[in-house]
């Protein structure tokens, strides 16, 4: 338990203090121009109930907002990273968008015990987080029955610098490593694709229902 506390200390310190530094940071592993619209796509193409509400976790500075308020009626984001948030809620201040409410926490707050989301991302959250296992487990049961969870992720990989200079807690996940997880959490994958990344790094983009 003390580990775990402090891998979730570590990561809100972390990104507490580089929220000025996101894109930078972004650009060295893995930059969002080269999976946005990537899990854009596959959201359109996923199966699900409705589009009354969506929820991402760890929005990051909020690009991701920009294409799910268009499509939903709601949006949720959560992110346990003050600094970020505001940086997410200033985006969508930005762009005028009225229908996206911001929530200080992760998967376990109180804010969050009623939803059911019709859709979640996760957008390269897994490797900052103490314990990706029980994250989606959470998510899982944040997720209406029929609705589509997506998790775009880093491909496993031996880069140990991204530690201290990303934040990262994780170095990238195996594909097989992520099903079991989600098999476990009573999820289904209904489509995967990878994208090649500069420097070495390759990324996941898995769809799963409920």
């Amino acid at each position: 338990k003390k580990l775990q506390q402090q891998r979730v200390n570590n990561s809100r310190l972390f990104f507490q203090n580089n929220s000025h530094r996101f894109a930078e940071q972004q650009d060295l592993i893995a930059s969002y121009s080269h999976y946005g619209k990537i899990v854009a796509s596959v959201l359109e193409n996923a199966i699900k109930n409705s589009n009354s509400l969506a929820l991402e976790i760890g929005p990051g500075d909020g690009a991701f907002l920009l294409e799910l308020s268009p499509k939903y009626n709601r949006v949720i984001a959560v992110d346990n990273s003050e600094a970020m948030l505001q940086r997410a809620s200033q985006l969508a201040n930005e762009n005028n968008i009225s229908n996206v409410s911001f929530v200080l926490g992760d998967t376990t707050s109180q804010a969050l015990k009623n939803v059911k989301a019709d859709v979640i991302v996760i957008n390269m959250v897994l490797h900052h987080t103490a314990d990706p296992k029980q994250m989606i487990a959470d998510t899982s049961a944040l997720l209406a029955p029929g609705g589509a969870l997506v998790i775009t992720e880093l491909c496993s990989h031996d880069q140990a610098w991204t530690r201290e200079f990303c934040g990262d807690l994780w170095l990238g996940f195996e594909l097989a490593q992520i099903t079991r997880w989600c098999v476990t959490a009573s999820l289904k994958e209904i489509a995967s694709s990878h994208v090649a990344q500069r420097n070495g790094f390759q990324i996941q983009v898995r769809l799963f229902t409920r």
